[in-house]
């Protein structure tokens, strides 16, 4: 009789205590999620930190979070598993009753992008492992990788003018003070610039035409077909990868010789339409926000190249121009030559070996030995 009345009285400790964790396991209990740093390079270190609290008197035994985030945020010491391009950080806590435990982990940013944290999934149980609840745990934390430059010792950018000018054939920047003529007005000139009284006798709007003088600066033109490979095969990753390298090197050498500077790409971000036009400028804000455009790039293109040279190439008048493709077609060798003629100084970044001859002509520097396999820098 002894056995089962400790058995009944067992049984009935076990039934109230499932229905206490059950009614009350996930009660008062807080998690919070925070990150060191919101913006670091490629290869950097941050911590992110994990605090959970049990605000009540019963204890919780065992309570599991899971960090789900993506695999290019490496945890050092978690025993992570990762699926496809996501990885899963678990993490185990007991707390008793009013305790706060903070967790530090040290994570390595191996890619540049854009990484959300917030999917975190609590897991908890009983004493016994008989009630396990779930729940989504708040979370709204972003780091921005910023891409790291490959080094491009072999190109060596015009430097600023100390002085003086000089005409040139083709628009490079407009001096206000040298009017020659009119035009017809396209989109973008200034309404201060209309002339109406050839408008009135042209039955359209003109403008005044001025003259052009040199100042250096450049447009970095980055093509997001990768000829034969898809641009999300792993082939097509890596030269995207190594396109955004190239990209930023460009960047910091402009930068550092205030050099103006602008992208153009025939991708978007942020679901924006159309492509990537930022405006031609300089200064560490200027370069800072480029930095972080590359960061958001994802593989995807919104049309073909030539066509989007074709529709650009006005608007294109910076005294250089760098254009980082993986191929070079007709349409590519066109444009190159026709700023040429222009006086506009045109440089072709290959980032794949290419079968068949490119014209003498066309200025190529070849980089497509820079990375290794992961998107590293070689040398």
């Amino acid at each position: 009789m002894i056995v089962i009345a400790v058995v009944i009285i067992l049984i009935m400790i076990s039934l109230a205590e499932v229905f206490l964790y059950r009614k009350k396991g996930f009660d008062r209990i807080e998690y919070k999620l925070s990150l060191s740093s919101d913006e670091v390079n490629e290869g950097d270190e941050i911590e992110i930190i994990e605090e959970i609290s049990n605000g009540k008197f019963l204890p919780i035994p065992w309570l599991k979070t899971e960090i789900v985030t993506s695999r290019w945020l490496d945890f050092a010491g978690a025993n992570a598993q990762i699926t496809n391009d996501s990885r899963y950080v678990p993490s185990f806590f007991a707390l008793s009753g009013h305790e706060k435990i903070i967790r530090r982990w040290h994570v390595k940013c191996i890619r540049r992008g854009v990484y959300r944290l917030d999917k975190i999934n609590l897991i908890t149980s009983d004493l016994f492992g008989i009630v396990i609840q779930s729940k989504l745990a708040p979370a709204n934390e972003e780091v921005i990788v910023l891409p790291t430059p490959i080094r491009l010792d072999d190109y060596i950018m015009s430097p600023q003018m100390l002085g003086g000018e000089m005409v040139v054939r083709r628009h490079i920047i407009e001096d206000v003070f040298e009017p020659i003529g009119i035009r017809e007005y396209v989109d973008g000139d200034s309404m201060g610039k209309i002339h109406w009284k050839a408008t009135a006798s042209h039955g359209e709007l003109m403008t005044i035409r001025n003259e052009y003088n040199v100042e250096n600066s450049i447009t970095i033109i980055m093509n997001m077909e990768m000829g034969e490979y898809s641009i999300s095969s792993a082939r097509g990753i890596k030269l995207l990868e190594l396109s955004i390298k190239c990209s930023a090197a460009l960047f910091q050498k402009a930068h550092r010789m205030v050099i103006p500077f602008c992208l153009i790409a025939n991708t978007n971000i942020d679901g924006e339409d159309g492509g990537i036009s930022s405006p031609l400028s300089t200064g560490r804000e200027h370069y800072n926000n480029l930095m972080r455009t590359l960061a958001k790039i994802e593989p995807n293109s919104t049309g073909r190249f030539g066509t989007f040279l074709k529709r650009e190439s006005r608007s294109i008048n910076t005294s250089e121009i760098a254009i980082i493709t993986a191929y070079v077609d007709d349409d590519i060798i066109d444009f190159v030559r026709f700023k040429n003629r222009s006086g506009i100084r045109v440089t072709i970044f290959l980032t794949a070996l290419i079968d068949g001859d490119i014209p003498h002509d066309i200025p190529i520097i070849n980089i497509a030995d820079r990375i290794d396999e992961r998107g590293d820098e070689i040398g």
